[in-house]
């Protein structure tokens, strides 16, 4: 969870600085800025749906090969 505030806090330093820059004259950077809250913003709606709705995630499956067609019968 600490992590998580540190992150939320970083991206809103992040976000106010780049509306500090857009603010100053620098029009090209606000596209981006907008670009970067609306998918933060779809995400994030995204996995708050999941949640509500109760939807799991399933855990990765990795493909590990078959032990005893691995091992050589050399006894």
């Amino acid at each position: 969870m600490r992590w998580t505030k540190f992150g939320l806090v970083a991206g809103a330093i992040f976000l106010g600085f780049g509306l500090w820059v857009v603010s100053r004259g620098n029009r090209g950077l606000g596209e981006v800025l907008i670009a970067i809250v609306a998918l933060t913003l779809l995400v994030a709606g995204g996995n708050w749906l999941n949640d509500w709705l109760g939807i799991k995630r399933k855990p990765q499956e990795f493909n590990r090969p078959d032990r005893s067609a691995s091992e050589t019968d050399e006894r």
